[in-house]
């Protein structure tokens, strides 16, 4: 099944998000409860943007445990992390191309002729 999704801002410039070449995602625990990732995903815009970074050293040993786990599981099954958030994970768009050192991506936008 082929979806078209529509152009934000008018240009090419097409969130990954948007083609399914992007996702979100935090892991739970056996109840459903989020792990320690160092904030709260759900109010990341209100969130010192040092937090947010995937490495970064303001967070506990726990929490930092849990952002390489999901980074090593992620980057296993061939997506890249996006370092300035730590649940941002790609797979086929430009990024990924880029930093996967693949000629292209897989998922972009399409043109109705």
């Amino acid at each position: 099944m082929v979806s078209a999704v529509a152009y934000p801002d008018g240009s090419q410039n097409i969130p990954p998000h948007n083609t399914g070449a992007a996702v979100d995602l935090f892991l739970v625990d056996s109840s459903g409860t989020m792990l320690d990732f160092g904030m709260d995903i759900y109010r990341w815009t209100e969130t010192d943007p040092d937090l947010c970074l995937t490495h970064t050293p303001c967070i506990s040993d726990s929490a930092m445990k849990n952002r390489r786990l999901l980074e090593e599981v992620m980057t296993r099954a061939g997506f890249v992390n996006y370092l300035q958030e730590w649940w941002h994970f790609s797979y086929g768009d430009r990024f990924w191309a880029y930093l996967s050192g693949h000629g292209h991506a897989v998922y972009g936008g399409i043109s109705h002729q």
